[in-house]
């Protein structure tokens, strides 16, 4: 009789997430869904012929989000095709805010209190919100870098990127919609000193590992996640960071980098991540998606047991000007 009882509270418990869980599909769908006919009116509209070849390159995208297999990973997959369809919809839709640099300053002089304002709560687990903070994060550098790029290139390449900051605003809508009310702490994200120790560590394996060929492109990859890591860590946002450091992680698994010294893969955390990465891995041909399952994510388990560096070395300060895209 008790197992009965405790089989009938545990089915009614599970009732609530089953239908949150189908809730969800069901607006991933309709997502998928909305950005497909967007990104239709955004190909036959005013694109700059410099961009145009990027319609297929985020139809590509959009479908292999849409063939994941966990919500997770979908989730996961589909930034990049919410964000990259959502700046060709802006760039055809302000395409007259291209033709100077007077245009686009009074297009981006309208759009500033949008991107200044302060930052909503983080929702959801911690896949959600690291996505949510870095998004927060990309935007604002992308609004900030649009008005020189405009000046520096072309007033296009403005638009372009402010348009980019527009998608990663609305991703995080998107993505804290999905959440709903959601602030549960049950997916901590590690400590602030243990993402920086492991943050250092990583940059030293990848310096290590690229130092003979500095100039080397495939560094690009791995160099603009540590560098919003940094980012998200000096934010505070630290699922962000945690997010990221995975992402570097990854990135660097894929280029041949060393695998690191990290505990057992089941030392590592279940939750959002885990099932996100296990989704990747799944998504992958061999090698990578071995290195997904034996490097990503004992990395990521490490994160909650590094050890924050005691009495960290001083280096020189050196002050270095760059005109430089922002994520690269």
């Amino acid at each position: 009789m008790k197992a009965a009882t405790a089989f009938a509270i545990l089915l009614l418990g599970s009732v609530p997430l089953h239908a949150a869980n189908a809730e969800a599909d069901a607006r991933l769908a309709q997502e998928f869904d909305r950005l497909e006919q967007t990104l239709k009116t955004a190909e036959v509209g005013a694109l700059p012929e410099d961009v145009k070849s990027l319609v297929a390159v985020h139809r590509g995208t959009l479908e292999r989000a849409k063939k994941a297999t966990s919500p997770e990973y979908r989730l996961y997959r589909l930034r990049d095709a919410f964000v990259g369809i959502e700046t060709l919809a802006f760039c055809a839709k302000e395409a007259k805010a291209g033709e100077s640099v007077e245009t686009f300053r009074k297009l981006w002089d309208s759009s500033r209190a949008r991107f200044e304002a302060a930052a909503p709560p983080s929702r959801g687990g911690l896949l959600q919100r690291g996505l949510i903070e870095s998004a927060t994060t990309r935007a604002a550098r992308l609004y900030n870098a649009s008005l020189p790029y405009s000046k520096a290139s072309a007033p296009w390449s403005g638009v372009y990127y402010l348009g980019e900051a527009e998608g990663n605003l609305r991703f995080r809508e998107f993505v804290a919609a999905l959440a709903g009310g959601d602030r549960s702490d049950a997916e901590k994200p590690p400590g602030r000193a243990q993402l920086a120790a492991m943050l250092e560590s990583l940059e030293r394996d990848t310096v290590g590992f690229f130092g003979n060929d500095v100039t080397n492109q495939a560094v690009v990859p791995v160099s603009v996640r540590l560098k919003e890591a940094h980012e998200l860590l000096d934010a505070g946002r630290l699922s962000g960071a945690t997010l990221l450091l995975v992402e570097a992680r990854a990135a660097l698994s894929r280029r041949g980098g060393p695998r690191g010294k990290y505990p057992p893969r089941t030392t590592a955390r279940a939750g959002s991540i885990v099932a996100m990465l296990e989704a990747w891995a799944g998504d992958e041909q061999a090698p990578m998606s071995d290195a997904l399952r034996e490097e990503v994510v004992p990395f990521y388990g490490a994160l909650y047991s590094a050890k924050p560096i005691a009495n960290p070395p001083r280096t020189a300060q050196v002050t270095v000007t760059l005109v430089r895209w922002p994520y690269t």
